[in-house]
């Protein structure tokens, strides 16, 4: 315990320096990632925006052959079975 409260109260102007960096280089990995994360979000957005118009597009092309089209793409539309939507159009 005594070593752990001397490091507090007594730490070198290097240490402070080379912690600074430290905190700094993280604060910048960490902008860097909510970054991408942001990028990949609004990417997922689009594909998703993109898989509902093609989904409803689909339907309303197969409308009159097929009763059952219209009920899966109001799933979609409500948000039921967003999961795995991509894989299985």
């Amino acid at each position: 315990m005594s070593e752990e409260s001397s490091v507090h109260g007594h730490m070198s102007s290097s240490n402070k320096r080379s912690l600074r960096e430290e905190i700094n280089n993280l604060k910048e990995k960490n902008r860097k990632t909510n970054e991408t994360l942001g990028l990949l979000v609004e990417k997922l957005s689009v594909r998703s925006k993109e898989a509902h118009g093609r989904s409803s597009q689909h339907s309303s092309k197969h409308t009159h052959t097929s009763q059952f089209s219209e009920g899966p793409s109001d799933d979609l539309l409500e948000g039921e079975h967003q999961d795995g939507g991509e894989g299985t159009l």
